[in-house]
């Protein structure tokens, strides 16, 4: 504990080292490559037979000759007073040691160790006082029910792993759980009702497996939550009006299920959702004009779905909004003049209608416009060249008449422009040859 902390580490580790109350492992090292963990220990510190060590920590393998590999040895488990275990991008290989259920002092325990396998031990759950749990690795089999007796826990995270089966409704029982990290794995089955109970949650990524079923409406219940991660798996059924609820909601991701109806009026009572990405569903129904009341919404992603319906002139309301791309739906009727200022426009692939609105041309910060396969009329209107930070501008696939007009040479940074299959007429204009 005598020995300098290393500069590398962060002020608040060196502080504590100063105070004596930790020990790391790993900072030190000169040549550590193709030396086990436990004999690398063993030599640097002792610290798998002295059950001295509150700090253990071998990180990232940055300089490259921190990287140590080998199996992590039984002896762990004597470390009655261990505090935190990072053992992240190492080489460490094997399977994951009952013991690790020793380590009953543990706050913190981080395995970002991709070449570990195995299951997961059910004896982690006799760690009563660790409140982050990171398993990032090649585990198999189930999560253990048992996880739900850790009730300190405050983050779990078991992501990218190869975890099978349902998602226990124990966990329920882990109260003051903020974070639930379990996406890309393979669970199956339903969303557990049970997850609602948790309010302290802020946090819920299930994103990346086989889950069914429908979105649990006791979701609702989880006021606290700032993001909502369910995207690439097989949910079906509507959008729990419950949803509403959820007042601390900044992100919502349902992308790539099988969502179907229509979207809830409920959603204009988020006030501070930020992104809102359901594409690549079945959705139908149109645009609740509710959504014109998030003020603070900045993405809009629902391409790919069934919408109808014509685009709510409410829609002016969203202040925020950036991004809105409703491409390859079933609108209908015409574009409102009162969209806000945005930076990206995809309503491609739809049935709209009518004339080019030409407010368009007051959308300062636009880069992409995607209008194509659509049935617009009328001519382009010349206020499009003051489009100047436009970088893709498809108009294809159309009705439009008339010529291009002259000022579309002003968009310099234009990288593709697509007119073809519409009855436009007269020359390309000369302004035109400007543009690279």
């Amino acid at each position: 504990v005598g020995a300098a902390a290393p500069m590398c580490a962060g002020r608040e580790v060196r502080r504590r080292m100063a105070l004596g109350l930790f020990i790391i492992i790993g900072m030190y090292a000169v040549s550590v490559r193709g030396e086990t963990l436990d004999a690398y220990a063993e030599n640097e510190n002792g610290c798998w037979s002295s059950a001295t060590c509150t700090f253990l920590a071998i990180d990232w393998g940055e300089p490259a000759s921190y990287i140590v590999d080998g199996r992590l040895p039984t002896e762990i488990g004597r470390q009655n007073n261990l505090r935190y275990l990072s053992l992240n991008v190492n080489s460490i290989t094997g399977s994951l040691p009952t013991e690790l259920g020793l380590l009953t002092t543990l706050i913190t325990m981080s395995l970002s160790i991709r070449s570990l396998t195995g299951t997961a031990p059910t004896e982690l759950g006799r760690m009563r006082n660790v409140q982050w749990l990171e398993l990032y690795a090649r585990l198999s089999g189930k999560i253990p029910t048992e996880l739900g007796n850790v009730t300190s826990l405050t983050g779990l995270q078991l992501r990218g792993n190869a975890l099978t089966g349902s998602i226990p409704a124990g966990l329920s029982a882990l109260t003051k759980l903020e974070w639930l990290n379990l996406a890309d794995n393979s669970f199956t089955g339903m969303v557990p009702t049970e997850l609602g109970l948790i309010t302290s949650m802020s946090m819920l990524w299930l994103v990346d497996n086989s889950l069914t079923g429908s979105v649990p409406t006791e979701l609702g219940k989880m006021e606290l939550l700032e993001e909502l991660s369910l995207a690439e798996n097989s949910l079906t059924c509507s959008i729990p009006t419950t949803i509403g609820r959820m007042v601390s909601l900044e992100r919502v991701v349902l992308t790539g299920n099988s969502l179907t109806g229509a979207l809830p009026s409920e959603l204009g009572s988020m006030g501070i959702l930020d992104e809102f990405e359901i594409e690549n569903n079945f959705l139908t129904g149109t645009l609740p004009t509710e959504m014109g009341l998030m003020k603070s919404l900045f993405q809009i992603l629902l391409g790919n779905n069934s919408i109808a319906g014509s685009l709510p002139t409410e829609l002016g309301g969203a202040d925020s909004l950036q991004y809105f791309l409703v491409n390859d739906n079933s609108l209908t009727g015409s574009l409102p003049t009162t969209l806000p200022d945005l930076v990206s426009l995809a309503l491609d692939s739809n049935s709209l209608t009518g004339t080019l609105p030409t407010t368009v041309g007051q959308m300062t910060n636009l880069m992409y416009l995607l209008l194509h396969r659509n049935s617009l009329q009328g001519s382009i209107p010349t206020e499009f060249g003051q489009n100047i930070y436009l970088l893709q501008f498809g108009l294809h696939m159309n009705s439009l008449a008339g010529s291009m007009p002259t000022e579309l040479g002003r968009l310099g940074r234009l990288t593709d422009l697509t007119l073809d299959s519409n009855s436009l007429q007269g020359s390309i204009p000369s302004q035109m040859g400007g543009l690279s």
